[in-house]
C-alpha cells in the first residue's frame, strides 16, 4: 500500500514537472496580452485629441487635413476594430509609427536599447563587485577575527541604504562629487565609456543592495545546514564553505530577483538618463510621455512586458535544471 502511494505521488510530481514550463509560457503570453490590452484602453481613455498630439506644435492645419490624419491613423474605426488591429500588429511585431518622429516604433526603441544596455551592464558589474566585497567582509578570515558584529552592521547598513536612497538623488550626488567636484568623470554623455561610469554606478548601487540582502540571508541559512558542521570539522573556512556550498543554496532565491533587477534597471534608467543627459530607452519614454506620443508609449509597455515574460520563462527553465525537486 505504501509503495503504491509513493508511486502515485511520484507520478503526480512528474506530471506537474512536465507541465511546469508549458504553463509558464502560457502564463507569460497571457501577461503580455493583458498588459497590451490594459495599456491600449488606458491610452484611449486619456483626455485630448490624438490628432493634436500627432501634429505637435503645428496649429494652423485645416479641418480637412485633420480629418485625413484621423482616417490614416485609423481613429475613425470603432474602438474594438482599433483594438484588434493593434493586436494584429503586435503579433507581427508592427508597433506602428511614432507621432512625432514619423518612424517605426520598433526602430526607435531599438535605437535606445544600446545606451541603456551599456549602463545596465556597467551597473551589474558594479553590483557584483559590491556584493562580493560585502560577503568577503562578512565571511573571510581576517587578522581581527573570522566574523564580527561590526562588519555585519556595516554590510547590512550599506544594503539598506542602497535600496532606500532614490536613484535620481544618488545620480545628482555622484555628479556633484566625482564630476563637478573632483572632475574625474564627464557630466554628460558623448565621451566614451567614461561617461557611462557614473550612470552605471547610480544604477548599480540599488541592485547591489537587493542582491546583498538576499545573498546574506541565504548564505547564513546555508551555514545552519547539518553538513556545515561536518565541513567546519574538516577545517573548511567560512569563505570556502560559502563558495563551495552556500552559493548553491542561494542560487535559486538570487536568480528569482532577475525580474526585480531588470525592473529596477529599466525604471532607474528613465531617471538616470535624464540626470546625466544621456540618450537611451529612458529618454525615449520620457520624450514620448512629454509629447504624448502614444505609439511609442504603447510600444515600450509591450517591449518591457515581453522582456519580463521571457525572463520569467528562462528563470523557470533555470530552476528546473538547478533544483532536482522541480524536475
Amino acid at each position: 500500500m505504501k509503495t503504491q502511494t509513493a508511486q502515485t505521488a511520484l507520478l503526480k510530481s512528474s506530471n506537474r514537472a512536465v507541465w511546469r514550463i508549458p504553463l509558464r509560457v502560457l502564463n507569460a503570453l497571457i501577461t503580455v496580452w493583458a498588459a497590451a490590452t490594459i495599456s491600449f484602453f488606458l491610452v484611449k481613455m486619456l483626455p485630448g485629441d490624438p490628432v493634436s498630439a500627432y501634429l505637435g506644435p503645428i496649429t494652423n492645419v485645416s479641418k480637412e487635413r485633420q480629418a485625413e490624419i484621423r482616417e490614416s491613423l485609423g481613429l475613425n474605426d470603432p474602438l474594438l476594430v482599433q483594438y484588434f488591429n493593434y493586436l494584429q500588429g503586435l503579433l507581427q511585431f508592427d508597433l506602428g509609427n511614432s507621432y512625432q518622429q514619423n518612424q517605426d516604433v520598433l526602430v526607435i526603441i531599438g535605437r535606445g536599447i544600446g545606451p541603456t544596455v551599456e549602463i545596465s551592464v556597467i551597473a551589474l558589474l558594479f553590483a557584483v563587485v559590491f556584493v562580493t566585497l560585502g560577503q568577503f567582509l562578512l565571511r573571510a578570515k581576517t587578522p581581527w577575527g573570522s566574523y564580527g558584529t561590526l562588519r555585519r552592521r556595516i554590510v547590512d547598513a550599506f544594503n539598506l541604504l542602497a535600496v532606500a536612497v532614490p536613484t535620481y538623488w544618488l545620480g545628482f550626488l555622484l555628479l556633484m562629487v566625482f564630476s563637478f567636484g573632483l572632475g574625474l568623470f564627464p557630466s554628460s554623455a558623448g565621451q566614451g565609456i567614461r561617461s557611462a561610469v557614473l550612470p552605471g554606478l547610480a544604477l548599480g548601487i540599488p541592485v547591489a543592495g537587493y542582491l546583498g540582502q538576499v545573498l546574506s540571508v541565504e548564505l547564513d541559512a546555508a551555514e545552519l545546514k547539518p553538513f556545515a558542521l561536518t565541513s567546519y570539522a574538516k577545517s573548511m573556512t567560512r569563505g570556502s564553505y560559502a563558495l563551495q556550498h552556500g552559493l548553491k543554496n542561494a542560487a535559486i532565491p538570487t536568480a528569482s530577483l532577475v525580474t526585480n533587477i531588470v525592473g529596477s534597471l529599466l525604471g532607474g534608467a528613465v531617471l538616470v538618463e535624464t540626470v546625466f543627459a544621456r540618450s537611451g530607452l529612458g529618454k525615449v519614454v520620457l520624450d514620448a510621455i512629454t509629447m504624448r506620443d502614444m505609439p511609442v508609449i504603447l510600444g515600450f509597455v509591450f517591449f518591457s512586458t515581453l522582456v519580463f515574460a521571457l525572463l520569467g520563462v528562462l528563470l523557470e527553465i533555470f530552476v528546473s535544471l538547478v533544483d532536482p525537486r522541480q524536475r
